[in-house]
């Protein structure tokens, strides 16, 4: 590096640093958004989610994923313990769960249940 002479384009090849986002170069000029390790442009620093740009907005890091504020409280924020259907609380009333969703009683029986013919006639 110290000893030779490159054109830009090929020291840019072999020694630039790279956006973690688009994988180009930083230009000189550029804005580099910093987060431990790693580097992103500031159009490629966005929300894993929803793709807005984090810019200098509150972000939550999860493992290799950055999301705004608001898309990782829509994922992984506790949400009410409420039936899938009807959206009533559950709280202390009896529930079933099914694949990924909370029933009531009710609403399970409803959906679920074995009627009789004679019953639904």
């Amino acid at each position: 590096k110290a000893d030779r002479i490159y054109c830009g384009p090929c020291y840019d090849a072999q020694f630039a640093t790279r956006c973690d986002g688009c994988g180009d170069v930083f230009r000189a000029g550029m804005k580099k958004m910093e987060y431990k390790t790693r580097q992103w442009h500031e159009k490629c620093f966005v929300c894993c989610m929803c793709k807005n740009p984090i810019g200098t907005k509150s972000f939550i890091p999860k493992e290799h994923d950055i999301y705004c504020t608001k898309c990782y409280e829509d994922k992984f924020a506790t949400k009410c313990f409420v039936c899938c259907m009807c959206k009533n609380p559950i709280g202390t009333k009896s529930f079933i769960p099914k694949e990924h969703d909370i029933y009531c009683t009710k609403c399970y029986e409803d959906k679920f249940a074995t009627k009789c013919f004679v019953c639904c006639m």
